[in-house]
């Protein structure tokens, strides 16, 4: 948080407090791939899974939120990361 009041933490939460969100800075370049991922522990154990993807035109530039599919009550233990890849 910064002194106007500001959160800058990439995670947070949803509206209604039940599932991880991620918010990062998307730019507008087609030949990326955003990929949020998530999983119950940090080796990925289930494997890591896709929760939103953005590539080509839909890679509009500016902030973008994502919420995670699985709710906190069903997976105290949840953990988000954001890959990003180019294109085949």
């Amino acid at each position: 948080t910064v002194a106007d009041g500001t959160d800058l933490s990439p995670l947070g939460r949803s509206g209604d407090g039940l599932r991880l969100t991620l918010t990062y800075t998307r730019i507008a370049d087609p030949a990326l791939v955003y990929t949020v991922q998530g999983a119950d522990d940090l080796a990925g154990t289930p494997a890591w899974t896709p929760v939103a993807t953005s590539t080509g035109v839909a890679n509009v530039a500016g902030p973008v939120t994502v919420t995670d599919t699985q709710p906190l009550s069903a997976t105290p233990r949840r953990f988000l990361r954001l890959s990003v890849t180019l294109a085949p």
